[in-house]
């Protein structure tokens, strides 16, 4: 068992999707990407953005009882991921990235990589960098594919 996650929600801001990879391997990690996954689900629909949404991923990882999960020391506990916003009527897409590799867009024009920026820190590491991580926005047509 892996600590892959992924999920997508419809949500009255827009279609909000997060894809990340926990650290480490069995039921610690399955755990965690619960943990994660959970709150996503909730969060997605209350957040206003994504610099809030990945917050609140954060918050959970940072609280008791998920350090609990790590396997030896709590500092151990992290996960990579990426969210992105996909509105139902716009021509962008805003992609946060926590640790993750950039993303790849294939359009007509052919295949890219996505700059976005210094990634924030991997989730549950937040507390390592002082720095404010904002999302940024990418020009996304219909036909347009996106690889995380």
């Amino acid at each position: 068992m892996g600590g892959d996650f992924y999920a997508l929600v419809d949500t009255p801001h827009a279609i909000r999707v997060v894809i990340g990879d926990v650290r480490g391997k069995g039921l610690p990690a399955l755990a965690v990407a619960a943990a994660v996954l959970g709150s996503f689900r909730e969060a997605a629909y209350e957040a206003a953005d994504l610099a809030i949404l990945a917050g609140r991923l954060e918050t959970t990882l940072l609280r008791d009882d998920a350090a609990a999960l790590a396997p030896s020391h709590p500092g151990e506990l992290f996960a990579i991921a990426v969210l992105a916003e996909i509105p139902r009527r716009s021509g962008n897409i805003t992609i946060l990235s926590c640790g993750h590799p950039p993303p790849l867009l294939k359009h007509p024009g052919g295949v890219e990589f996505l700059n976005t920026g210094d990634p924030a820190p991997p989730l549950n590491l937040g507390m390592l960098n002082s720095t404010v991580h904002r999302p940024r926005r990418f020009r996304f047509q219909p036909g347009d594919q996106l690889l995380f």
